[in-house]
């Protein structure tokens, strides 16, 4: 898999996440709070 094929993989996973998130849990679980969710995570692992 070439790498802009999995940014292009990787960037659908966090729009469909957010929008199942919303769903579940209401607004608020965006495409960059999610973004900024998994860089919180990184930082701190």
């Amino acid at each position: 898999m070439h790498c802009e094929d999995r940014t292009k993989y990787g960037a659908e996973g966090i729009k469909k996440l957010a929008k199942e998130l919303s769903v579940e849990y209401g607004k608020g679980d965006t495409k960059s709070n999610l973004y900024a969710f998994y860089s919180f995570y990184n930082t701190f692992l």
